[in-house]
């Protein structure tokens, strides 16, 4: 897979990550559980592409209107919700890069028998790929369907419980250069949940995933399939009344079919700890190490280390302000594979990303948001060829009833 669905495939998890660990990040949402509504947003970015400062920078406007829907019920001893979001995104100034975009998620939840906990999620989602990266600009929209689901029962004393799991991810691109990284993956977990009250576990588990191309052959750099093994200690902890801490920390192994040059084995971790010292502010601290991100199968692997820190702050009951400073660090390897035959010199690209952003929420009504966000992002790479600077500036006004 080429660098920018690698950087997609970190990017997406992350912000996920942290919309579910630190809800003040993405407090544009509005909380209410049963909804139908609209978005609408304008925005501006100076560097869509990602090119190096100069003539190879074009921005664009770009808008975009999605239709929003979401339902939360309880049925006794089941919950079972859903939401979607549906948009069409367009460039002004680039149009052959408009593209559809879709968000569906369903998730059921039970306790029924009551000593047996499952959880059922599907996802499916639909972007433009990041464009950052790319030596031949081109537009691919890639879709992934996931199915996951997990289970817990009690063993032995009443703080022990069994943790079983299974997903499977399928990602497939329009771009016919692209199809040649459609995935299929299959992931089987299984481990002990130590349970301390309702709020705080600490699970310990082991996993095996199991990728392959379904069209991979053809071409030199792809790999028929790749195996992961990867052993995580896993806690969703709350330290006192204003503090709590929620992530992993592990130790992961791959091995290709084929490309053994791009074997590795390494620890792995993202932990967020979030404090709020008092009922106007909070503060998210979130660091991840990631080595080879699902899906990567090309010779653009690479260490990733991210680290974040994003304060909020309630200015008033309609007004909140959210902030963010990050920086990533990124070493690649496996260059070789991009050497003629012969060729002994070789580059090690190590990459540093500035990423910083502010936005302010305003509800303005009880059914609708206003928010104006901020961001600039900066790479500085060992080969100029990859430095950019880019800024974003866009305003949304959300409604749900």
């Amino acid at each position: 897979m080429s660098a920018h669905n690698f950087a997609g495939f970190l990017q997406l998890p992350l912000f996920a990550a942290l919309c579910l660990l630190a809800p003040a990040l993405c407090a544009q949402e509005d909380a209410r559980s049963n909804f139908i509504g609209a978005s609408l947003s304008t925005a501006f970015d100076s560097n869509v592409t990602r090119a190096p400062e100069g003539g190879g920078a074009q921005g664009s406007g770009i808008e975009t209107a999605s239709l929003l829907a979401g339902f939360d019920h309880t049925y006794g001893r089941e919950n079972l919700s859903a939401s979607a979001q549906l948009g069409r995104v367009l460039y002004r100034q680039m149009a052959p890069y408009d593209y559809t975009s879709e968000d569906v998620r369903l998730r059921l939840k039970s306790s029924l028998p009551a000593n047996i906990e499952t959880d059922f999620k599907v996802t499916r989602t639909q972007q433009l790929t990041p464009l950052a990266d790319l030596t031949t600009i081109r537009r691919n929209v890639f879709i992934q369907n996931l199915v996951d689901g997990s289970a817990t029962f009690p063993v032995g004393a009443l703080e022990w419980r069994a943790l079983i799991g299974a997903d499977a991810l399928q990602v497939r691109n329009s771009n016919d250069i692209d199809r040649l990284t459609d995935m299929n993956m299959a992931e089987v977990t299984g481990g002990l949940r130590y349970q301390s009250g309702s709020e705080n576990n600490v699970d310990f588990v082991f996993r095996t995933q199991h990728a392959s191309y379904p069209d991979g052959a053809q071409t030199v750099f792809a790999t028929g399939a790749y195996q992961d093994r990867a052993a995580d200690l896993r806690t969703k902890w709350r330290i006192s009344g204003a503090s709590a801490l929620e992530g992993r920390i592990g130790y992961i192994q791959r091995r290709y079919d084929n490309l053994v040059a791009l074997d590795f084995a390494g620890p792995a971790y993202d932990l967020t700890y979030r404090w709020t010292p008092g009922a106007k502010t909070t503060l998210t601290l979130f660091a991840l190490r990631a080595t080879g991100a699902p899906g990567d199968s090309n010779y653009l692997a690479a260490v990733a280390h991210t680290y974040r820190v994003s304060p909020a702050y309630l200015l008033s009951e309609y007004i909140h302000l959210d902030a963010h400073y990050e920086w990533t660090g990124l070493h690649y390897f496996g260059d070789t594979i991009l050497q003629a035959p012969g060729q002994t010199t070789q580059i090690a690209r190590i990459d540093a990303v500035n990423n910083a952003g502010i936005s302010a929420v305003w509800r303005a009504r009880r059914w609708l948001n206003v928010t104006i966000e901020a961001h600039r992002e900066q790479r500085n790479s060992n080969i100029a060829i990859w430095d950019y600077t880019d800024r974003v500036a866009t305003l949304t006004l959300a409604s749900k009833f």
